[in-house]
């Protein structure tokens, strides 16, 4: 059997695995019915896919770039016998599953406080920044994703249960941050 092309019955729900770890929910008198097809289903999902892993990349780039901000900001300047300190701080505290995107956020905020970095509307807006960043990295990461058979929409929880409708503006609107 192949995992791309097994199709998983639940509770009147169709269950098409997409990635590891990640599904999209059909109806199933759709799929079955015939309104929805293998192809018209990854015509649907392939840009989402692929917004979905770029997006990925971007924020795991801009973590990096935080890490190495915050790991010079506590620890200073270091040399080749300091290396150990320093990949152990890296590794051990940015790199563990307590310190999030959401605390390191909060981090980078204090050290730019702290070192007058940013002032007024600058500040404001790369926090604002951030946050967005943040918002649509957990949409992607623990959103559902569902579709009618024409379009696809991700249900997610930020302060409360939302649903977008997750097409090409959406798309260019995350690449716009």
């Amino acid at each position: 059997m192949n995992a791309d092309r097994d199709i998983i019955i639940t509770s009147k729900m169709v269950m098409r695995p997409i990635r590891p770890k990640s599904s999209i929910a059909i109806r199933e008198d759709e799929f079955w019915n015939g309104e929805l097809s293998e192809k018209h289903l990854e015509d649907i999902l392939d840009p989402i896919l692929l917004s979905r892993t770029n997006m990925f990349e971007s924020v795991s780039s801009i973590e990096r770039t935080i890490d190495h901000l915050l790991i010079k900001y506590f620890l200073g300047d270091w040399n080749d016998e300091e290396k150990v300190r320093f990949e152990r701080f890296q590794y051990e505290i940015l790199a563990s599953e307590w310190c999030t995107f959401s605390t390191k956020r909060k981090l980078i905020i204090k050290m730019i406080n702290e070192e007058n970095l940013l002032s007024g509307r600058e500040k404001e807006d790369f926090d604002k920044l951030l946050k967005k960043v943040m918002s649509y990295r957990n949409r992607f990461a623990h959103g559902e994703f569902s579709t009618n058979g024409q379009s696809i929409f991700i249900s997610f929880f930020e302060n409360k249960h939302q649903t977008d409708e997750v097409d090409q503006e959406y798309l260019w609107n995350i690449e716009r941050i």
